[in-house]
């Protein structure tokens, strides 16, 4: 739950990319308030880069290449 958490913490402090959550680290409190410590932006990356697989992501492309064609 550290990372999904950590997740939405940067998207409700408007943040958009992993390397926002250095900014957020900084802050001493926020880690207080929510009982842990925000990852590093590569330990987030690599937390994703862990759901990656290229096989589905051709597939999704292939599918909306499809679909665009149909329509």
């Amino acid at each position: 739950m550290t990372f999904v958490g950590s997740f939405l913490i940067l998207h409700a402090a408007g943040g958009e990319w992993v390397e926002d959550l250095e900014r957020l680290r900084q802050d001493p409190r926020l880690a207080e308030m929510i009982g842990h410590g925000l990852p590093s932006p590569r330990a987030a990356l690599e937390f994703l880069q862990a759901f990656h697989q290229e096989e589905k992501i051709e597939e999704v492309q292939t599918h909306r290449l499809m679909s665009r064609r149909e329509a």
